[in-house]
């Protein structure tokens, strides 16, 4: 019978014997998902993969014995689009914002001030993390902090340790001073086709890159490229508290 224990255990070991053979196919999703793309190898073959089907690999290939197979394949492919379908928006909100179902709530009797100048600034960085590297694109800096966005991004997270290289403020520093600085992301966010991440450092951890830090916010600290969005915050309280006293 078609059903027989015999004959299910027969095609089981056929279906074993199949996801088992070597796989030839290369994985490409360059332009297929919103993440990086980087290239990786295994099997022999050059694959392109994101951040998260790349850790996904890396599982898959230990449960195989390192062997790139058409299991391998299947099983990626498939987690990856029950994972694409999973994917939610999550939207970025500045400090000021307008939302008719949540009202921002503007305190009169606190202000906002910043320990350090914040400069609007994008210049190119390497994030690393483990053996996976992220291409990302600074918003603003401060010697504490970094506000950074790159392409979508799904294996980083809250807390996570990582190391930071400042691609072209490295080449106007002393040699490797701005490469692998160390930072902890203190907050992540991701809309459909970007990540958003603030970055913070310890000054105290590597006092010669906030020395330079220092000197390089002073030197940029102008009307044009220092960030004023906390100004403009409590310029919106006073305009409201004395529109409030006003109405007394």
């Amino acid at each position: 019978m078609a059903d027989s224990p015999k004959n299910k255990a027969f095609l089981q070991q056929l279906e074993r014997q199949r996801l088992n053979k070597p796989c030839n196919l290369i994985i490409d999703l360059r332009g297929k998902v919103a993440g990086e793309c980087q290239a990786y190898t295994f099997g022999n073959l050059t694959h392109y993969l994101d951040d998260r089907a790349y850790l996904l690999a890396k599982q898959l290939l230990d449960r195989f014995d390192g062997r790139y197979t058409t299991g391998v394949y299947e099983v990626l492919l498939k987690a990856l689009k029950s994972l694409e379908s999973e994917s939610t928006k999550k939207e970025v909100k500045p400090i000021l914002f307008r939302d008719k179902d949540n009202v921002q709530v503007i305190n009169f009797d606190s202000f906002l001030h910043r320990k350090e100048p914040r400069i609007l600034h994008a210049t190119p960085v390497e994030i690393h993390i483990d053996d996976v590297l992220y291409h990302a694109t600074t918003i603003n800096i401060t010697t504490s902090a970094i506000r950074i966005a790159s392409k979508r991004t799904f294996t980083l997270e809250k807390d996570s340790l990582v190391t930071v290289t400042f691609l072209d403020l490295a080449e106007s520093s002393q040699a490797t001073l701005l490469s692998k600085v160390h930072y902890k992301i203190l907050s992540i966010e991701h809309d459909e086709q970007r990540t958003y991440a603030i970055l913070v450092r310890n000054r105290a951890d590597d006092k010669a890159v906030s020395s330079w830090l220092d000197q390089w916010s002073q030197d940029k600290n102008t009307s044009v490229q220092i960030d004023i969005e906390n100004e403009l915050f409590n310029l919106t309280s006073n305009y409201y508290f004395r529109i409030f006293i006003n109405a007394m």
